[in-house]
């Protein structure tokens, strides 16, 4: 079988070691790859590309803004874009990590947080998209924790009362697994904890939710179903979410060896 000419990759500034060739891979036929683009090139990148698409991740989400001609509801609602296509009047936005987070709690996780209130943690980069998320799933409350924002983690009074806490920061990424952004004992019932991390598959903080009998779920199948949604996206296929789970099962399988 031919190979499709559309072309696609994963725009960043430094991307490391990245699983988004592998995933797209098993999700269509088309080229995927990697492109280190440095902040003051990025727009004659984007003029200059060849690429049909892209995912974009920090710290060009909102970087990417003014070179798009038209937004998605929910990446103009959230003011950050993570997944672009070019289409005949230029780059059209669109963020999926809105999707993923949705699938990483309600599929994944089969976690409901209708009418209970909910914690962030982290201001920055995927934080709005899940505060998103959250409101429109009918969280009664969400706040958000940060080193200096009006809530901060020495507030414990403003949010102990949380049934669920999200981690949308690095820390306990590895390779700095013996970090943690939160000890679970400041909460007075909680129930879940979603850590956006997936390597190592199990944060300190997930151990912990572990440890008390939560819901605890990482982020390995929130990458895998933004990506599904790009994909869709970027070819115009109809992707069953069942392959959402077959795919994280297969990166799972080659990741946590």
């Amino acid at each position: 079988m031919r190979k499709c000419e559309m072309k696609f990759g994963l725009l960043g500034e430094k991307l490391g070691h990245s699983y988004s060739p592998q995933i797209h891979a098993m999700l269509g036929d088309y080229e995927y790859s990697l492109y280190e683009v440095p902040a003051d090139q990025l727009g004659r990148f984007l003029e200059e590309t060849d690429l049909d698409g892209m995912n974009v991740t920090i710290p060009y989400k909102k970087a990417v803004i003014p070179h798009c001609v038209r937004l998605s509801d929910s990446a103009e609602r959230i003011g950050s874009v993570n997944t672009l296509v070019r289409l005949a009047d230029g780059w059209h936005g669109y963020n999926t990590d809105y999707d993923g987070f949705r699938y990483m709690v309600c599929e994944s996780a089969g976690y409901d947080v209708r009418g209970k209130k909910g914690v962030i943690f982290g201001n920055g980069g995927v934080s709005p998209s899940v505060r998103c998320a959250l409101e429109d799933m009918g969280a009664s409350e969400v706040v958000t924790v940060s080193r200096k924002g009006p809530v901060r983690y020495e507030d414990t009074q403003l949010y102990e009362d949380a049934a669920f806490a999200v981690n949308a920061t690095p820390v306990g990424m590895y390779p700095d697994t013996d970090r943690c952004i939160q000890d679970l004992s400041v909460f007075t019932g909680p129930e879940a904890v979603f850590d956006l991390i997936y390597n190592p598959e199990y944060t300190l903080l997930l151990k912990q939710a572990q440890k008390r009998g939560l819901t605890a779920e990482n982020g390995l199948s929130m990458l895998v179903a933004q990506a599904v949604r790009a994909s869709e996206i970027f070819t115009g296929r109809k992707i069953e979410d069942t392959r959402i789970a077959e795919v994280t099962a297969a990166i799972a399988e080659e990741m946590y060896a």
